[in-house]
């Protein structure tokens, strides 16, 4: 299975159930496009404890630069795949 795949039903099988089983105030939708990062074994317990106060580091200004910012020329995408930040 492709990576594209799998986030793909991730994506629709979280929000389904989400939207159907939780009924939440505003419909669950996820952004366009994902992120994808590789790590080592002994960086799990470390970045799991950055996604468990992910909202904190929001609210601080503490984000990760490598969990939370991705820099990408426009070059680096096929033509009508990213949109420039204004």
């Amino acid at each position: 299975m492709l990576v594209t795949e799998f986030i793909g039903q991730v994506k629709g099988a979280t929000s389904f159930r989400v939207n159907k089983e939780i009924h939440p105030k505003f419909k669950l939708q996820w952004q366009e496009g994902y992120g994808v990062l590789t790590l080592r074994k002994d960086e799990l317990v470390k970045v799991s404890h950055y996604i468990d106060r992910q909202e904190e580091h929001h609210r601080r200004g503490t984000l990760s630069d490598l969990l939370e910012t991705f820099e990408c020329e426009e070059d680096d995408w096929p033509e009508g795949n990213v949109e420039k930040a204004s």
